[in-house]
């Protein structure tokens, strides 16, 4: 294979795995994973024919950081609208990030030119390593499961009906196979019983996840209702003094509406609250307070902080949770 057509199929997949995950274009939101993510295995397995290992871990890893920085953008629109750092440094921080998934594409690259090799490289076994890479990504070195391919199903229904069984894995294991399938075609120039066997078997699946979400599950001994806010405060002014009581009342009001709608447990974003229970007893008397005038059990995503042991203060991104009598019950 030419090295132009080689650089060809691992940009399209870089393009393609970008335009697989939702993305905002004005007011709109462009969201095309669930035609085109199937495609994004089948392109990188192109790119990767014929290399050996390390040259295919190269390649898998170059294309792994292109698009994975790609879907990272919003990094720079954080670090560079919003944090007043200069351009590069927020294309740096984007390709930065990336590097850690591209990492695991790397690995992904050795190992499919291994199992090629030793002519082991069916789609199953594809889906099978992908699927690991990905688990592994999610812990090692305190994981960063961000942009799992299988997330590009979520409108997917019937397929999502099996996520509570598989997890996200399961939906990551049959885009792959697919995808495999559909390089293998490719590859073969012909259709053979593997792509056929293979669209049988996503056809049950979905069959079967359509069927699952058809059927009346009936009334469950026990049920929880649960209101999930979204504020939507602008970045720009999130932290900004004037608009500290604003939010919060925001907050409040959204809070009210989901506890007379029913809510039981009240769950406000991450870092939801400009400032930190933690350091201002106000504030926490104040979310406390609405716990017990509702009688909801609140979770608020806040900043806490902490005594450090060598002197001065620690902070995290924290959830505080409040109980219905208003008591801190964790952080």
């Amino acid at each position: 294979m030419s090295r132009t057509r080689r650089a060809a199929w691992l940009a399209a997949f870089a393009v393609v795995l970008f335009l697989s995950f939702p993305h905002p274009v004005g007011a709109r939101v462009l969201d095309l994973g669930l035609a085109l993510a199937w495609f994004a295995p089948a392109l990188l397995l192109l790119g990767l024919r014929g290399l050996a290992p390390r040259a295919a871990a190269g390649a898998a890893f170059a294309a792994g950081l292109v698009a994975h920085a790609m879907v990272f953008h919003w990094i720079y629109v954080a670090t560079v609208h919003y944090g007043h750092a200069p351009a590069p440094v927020g294309v740096l921080a984007a390709f930065g990030l990336a590097l850690y998934p591209a990492f695991f594409f790397g690995v992904f690259g050795a190992a499919w030119a291994v199992l090629s090799r030793a002519r082991l490289d069916a789609p199953l076994a594809a889906a099978a390593l992908w699927v690991a890479l990905e688990h592994a990504r999610s812990f090692v070195a305190t994981g960063m499961p961000w942009a799992l391919i299988g997330y590009t199903q979520h409108a997917n229904a019937p397929l999502v009906a099996w996520a509570p069984f598989t997890g996200v894995w399961g939906m990551s294991f049959v885009v792959v196979a697919i995808g495999a399938t559909l390089a293998r075609a490719v590859a073969l120039w012909r259709v053979d019983a593997t792509l056929g066997v293979a669209l049988a078997a996503l056809a049950a699946l979905l069959g079967a996840g359509a069927l699952d979400l058809a059927r009346d599950p009936g009334q469950p001994p026990e049920t929880v209702r649960v209101g999930v806010l979204q504020g939507n405060v602008d970045q720009g002014v999130k932290w900004s003094p004037e608009w500290a009581e604003r939010t919060l009342a925001d907050y409040e009001a959204l809070t009210r509406r989901a506890a007379d709608d029913g809510a039981q447990v009240v769950v406000w974003p991450e870092t939801a609250v400009p400032g930190s229970p933690d350091y201002d007893p106000i504030l926490a008397e104040r979310l406390a307070a609405l716990a017990r005038e509702l009688r909801v059990a609140l979770v608020v995503g806040a900043v806490g902080v902490e005594p450090h042991a060598e002197g001065g203060l620690r902070y995290f991104d924290s959830a505080f949770v409040l109980s219905p009598d208003g008591a801190s019950a964790d952080r």
